[in-house]
């Protein structure tokens, strides 16, 4: 549970480095040439990006809190011992203790 607890929250901060239908991000720029950097800087682009940012927040949250939550929930479960009763010992000669 504690494993899947962090795979969780690694795939909900790893970065989208697909710009699709945002043109201005990094990653876009990072293959343009310098008169498309120009006129992208031109345009206004930040209500647009605002938009997708907001969109993508509530889904990243309520999958940080799941993480957090199992991540609650798995890590005294792993601390604890699994039996706090473990049977008594056999006598070496097979004899019941």
């Amino acid at each position: 549970m504690l494993v899947g607890s962090v795979v969780l929250a690694l795939l909900v901060i790893r970065p989208r480095l697909d710009p699709g239908g945002d043109r201005s991000g990094f990653i876009c720029l990072a293959t343009a040439d310098p008169a498309a950097i120009t006129e992208t800087l031109a345009a206004d682009h930040r209500v647009a990006q605002l938009q997708a940012l907001a969109r993508i927040a509530p889904t990243k949250m309520k999958l940080l809190r799941l993480a957090g939550d199992i991540t609650l929930v798995a890590v005294p479960s792993a601390i604890s011992p699994a039996d706090p009763h473990p049977p008594p010992a056999a006598d070496p000669e097979g004899a019941p203790p």
